[in-house]
Formats: C-alpha cells, sequence, structure tokens
C-alpha cells in the first residue's frame, strides 16, 4: 500500500500548492495516478472487495499479495476521483490511466521461477504478438503521454480512467 499508494498521495498532497499557482500562471496542471484494471473485483478472481476495517489486511489469514496490490490500485482510482472533485475550478486536471499489462517488471519477483518464466516468456513475447501485452517502455510513453502531450492541454474534464 505504502508504495503503490500512500508514496503517490503524499506527494500528490506536497505539491499541491505549486500544481495550482502553474494551473492558473499556464492553463494547465496534470497529475496522473497510475493503477491497472486489477482493482475490478467482476475482472479479477481470487480478491475481495475493499475492507476498510482491514485495509492494510491485518487481520488473521486476510494477506495476499494480490488482495494488497488490488487493494493499491483502487485506492489510486477512488483517489483520482475524490482529488479531481476537490480541485474543480482550480485548472488542475487529474485523471488516472491503465498502462496495460506489462509481464517484464518485477511484480512477481517473489514469485516461483516456473511461474517467472511463464509469465515472461509465454504471456509477454507470446501475446505481444497478438498486441495484448505492453513493453515497459510502451506503458511508460502512455503514462507520459497523458501528463504531457499537448493533445490533453486545457482539459475540460477531470476523473477519467485511461485504458
Amino acid at each position: 500500500m505504502a508504495t503503490n499508494h500512500i508514496g503517490p498521495f503524499l506527494l500528490t498532497h506536497l505539491l499541491l500548492d505549486y500544481l495550482i499557482t502553474a494551473a492558473h500562471m499556464t492553463g494547465d496542471a496534470r497529475i496522473v495516478n497510475v493503477t491497472c484494471s486489477h482493482h475490478d473485483n467482476e475482472q479479477y478472481s481470487g480478491v475481495s472487495e475493499l475492507d476498510t476495517n482491514n485495509f492494510q489486511l491485518t487481520k488473521e489469514g486476510t494477506f495476499s499479495s494480490q488482495q494488497a496490490y488490488k487493494n493499491s490500485k483502487l485506492c489510486n482510482v477512488l483517489f483520482t476521483y475524490q482529488l479531481a472533485d476537490s480541485l474543480q475550478g482550480t485548472g488542475v486536471i487529474v485523471n488516472s490511466v491503465n498502462p496495460g499489462m506489462v509481464p517484464s517488471t518485477q511484480l512477481d519477483s517473489k514469485a516461483s521461477k516456473l511461474t517467472r518464466c511463464f509469465r515472461l516468456f509465454c504471456l509477454h513475447y507470446l501475446l505481444r504478438c497478438a498486441k495484448f501485452t505492453q513493453t515497459k517502455r510502451q506503458a511508460g510513453k502512455q503514462v507520459a503521454l497523458l501528463a504531457t502531450s499537448d493533445e490533453y492541454k486545457g482539459m475540460k474534464y477531470s476523473a477519467l480512467y485511461y485504458l
């Protein structure tokens, strides 16, 4: 939770006054929260809904890395909606982006060698042909475009979820 959500949450709040000032001076300030589709319970089995009474999954038998990852990404989406609402009228645009499936990241570094091999070679290389997965560079480009491209400059809407 700390790496995927609380860190970006804190950084955003520390920079908020500067972003509002930049929006007033230049007409363009953006916050882009990175998430993934794992936050959607309907798409992924084996994970539970967010339990606000067990946010850090400290209750006996509730911790799983999948659940922790899902919770953190759901918090990113919810934070995007809340922040966009509270910054309405300031000129700061807040959106979230799902950069897609990127099997070559280190998310499964604690998994077995067999699992890592399967994810990297089968999922990444085979599914890349079908354009189902992306490289780290492609995913990063998608996030950077939303944050910097003139195409999104001066957007009138906030709290959008980009795939």
